[in-house]
Order: C-alpha cells, then sequence, then structure tokens
C-alpha cells in the first residue's frame, strides 16, 4: 500500500475525511423523536359558509323573415335550462299568424299548432322543448321575433 491507495481494495484515496462526522452533528442539532400534534390540540378556525355561485344565464335572440312558401322548421333546439321564451310576430297584414309547435308534424295540421297572430307575444315560460314554425297562411313574409333566456 502506498499513498495513493486505500488497502484492501487497492482503490485510490480520494481527498478529505473518510469518517464524515457531519451526519452526527446534524442529527445532535434537530429533535429525533418529535411527535406531530393531534387534530385536537392544532388551532381551529371558523369555517365561513359560501353561496353556492349562480349561474349566468344566456340570451338567445333572432328574427328572422319567414315565407309563406317555406316548409316547417326549427327555430330553437330543446334546451331543459331554458327558464322563459318569448315570440313577437310583425307583418304588414294585419290578419296574418304563425303556427307554433314543438313537433314539425303537428304544424301540418291547424288544430294541432298553437297560432300567434301579428303584434302578439307569445310566452313560453318554463318550455324547455324545441320550438317549429310554419306561416304557410301568411299574405306576405312575417318577421319572427324570438328571445329564450337559459341558465
Amino acid at each position: 500500500m502506498d499513498e495513493f491507495t486505500s488497502g484492501d481494495h487497492q482503490a485510490p484515496t480520494i481527498a478529505g475525511n473518510v469518517p464524515d462526522p457531519d451526519a452526527q452533528v446534524l442529527n445532535s442539532l434537530v429533535q429525533q423523536d418529535a411527535i406531530p400534534p393531534t387534530p385536537a390540540e392544532e388551532p381551529s378556525s371558523p369555517v365561513a359558509v359560501l353561496d353556492t355561485p349562480r349561474l349566468a344565464s344566456r340570451m338567445l335572440t333572432q328574427s328572422i323573415k319567414v315565407d309563406p312558401t317555406w316548409s316547417p322548421f326549427m327555430v330553437l333546439p330543446a334546451d331543459p335550462r331554458r327558464l322563459s321564451l318569448r315570440i313577437h310576430v310583425i307583418s304588414d297584414t294585419a290578419t296574418d299568424y304563425i303556427r307554433i309547435a314543438d313537433d314539425a308534424g303537428k304544424l301540418q295540421a291547424l288544430s294541432a299548432s298553437a297560432l300567434v297572430y301579428v303584434n302578439d307575444i307569445c310566452a313560453l315560460d318554463n318550455h324547455t322543448g324545441p320550438l317549429w314554425v310554419y306561416a304557410p297562411d301568411a299574405a306576405n313574409p312575417v318577421t319572427l321575433s324570438v328571445i329564450a333566456v337559459s341558465e
């Protein structure tokens, strides 16, 4: 064995103190057997009850000129979160009306659909199904305005 190798393994000796006492010094500074406090001993703070936030509503609006030659068409799809629905009909002819229903097949028969006359505002609160429109009996194109509010 010379000054550059250790005794057993013939590995080179690296500089420094091989039996490092740093770990023992650090352990002597720290309490090793500390027990965490039980939850009852921890300070408690009052729990504030939060209100459930209200969802922002959406307003869906549209105005469309409905031609009497058109087939029945869907104005609004079904919306389970719809809160209110307003329909307004405007026309140059005072006797014009449109037919509305929740199914296109119901619009074929006058008795199976609802009629909304010119300058009437139809309120359908809590209707969450689709809205179909048809205006085969109008003398001229009628303007349909729809306002729907959903959560």
